[in-house]
């Protein structure tokens, strides 16, 4: 008995008689070479039956992404927020809005649609929303990516957030300092001076600008 190759588009089972079996015939989301069944591959679809080559199926189409292997219908798999998804895109998280941009519309297809953050909030990147209140003791400029890439400068301080720039922390009083939060924890309050020391300076920085109390 001579066994032949079963025909492309088809899979024949052990003992087959028919190189194009009716119970063969390669299932939608796939390609088969007439020896193997294979899923399309992830970033392509398949919606025909019958196919035998991986360039039968389809690219996923702008806007969508297809997890594969073997996706069929890819309409309920749109792009998320945050996200833009080219042509033949394979995974949602594939393409994020890059940091300090975010996008709210699903379905995006290049990253002209990723618009910068709004001044007084951060947006890591992928973020999907106008971003996250800027933290106590930053500021956040238009576009910013990391809430803690802008601190109170030296000397002052803020419990608030959302702030636009530097000028809205308050300046450190008399009596306190307020260290520099890009280096150390944020200055979110004032630092009182230690025990038996003071200063009656505004805007101090640093605790050696605590000076010792005066004998008597």
């Amino acid at each position: 008995v001579v066994c032949t190759a079963c025909d492309p588009g088809y899979v024949c089972k052990a003992g087959s008689t028919d190189p194009k079996p009716a119970d063969g015939l390669c299932k939608l989301g796939h390609w088969c070479n007439g020896k193997v069944e294979t899923g399309c591959a992830t970033g392509t679809f398949g919606n025909e039956t019958g196919r035998s080559l991986p360039s039968d199926c389809y690219s996923c189409p702008p806007g969508y992404f297809c997890l594969g292997p073997g996706v069929v219908d890819y309409s309920a798999s749109i792009c998320p927020k945050g996200h833009y998804c080219p042509k033949a895109t394979g995974h949602d998280k594939d393409f994020p809005c890059p940091a300090g941009t975010y996008s709210e519309q699903e379905g995006a297809t290049d990253q002209n649609t990723c618009v910068p953050c709004p001044e007084g909030n951060y947006c890591p990147k992928g973020t999907g929303t106008k971003g996250i209140a800027c933290p106590a003791g930053y500021y956040c400029k238009e576009g910013t990516g990391d809430g803690t890439e802008s601190a109170c400068p030296i000397g002052t301080y803020s419990s608030a957030l959302g702030l636009v720039n530097g000028t809205q922390c308050i300046d450190c009083p008399v009596g306190h300092y307020c260290p520099d939060g890009s280096k150390l924890e944020p200055t979110t309050a004032p630092v009182p001076c230690p025990a038996g020391t003071y200063n009656p300076y505004m805007k101090t920085g640093h605790k050696l600008n605590c000076l010792l109390c005066d004998g008597g």
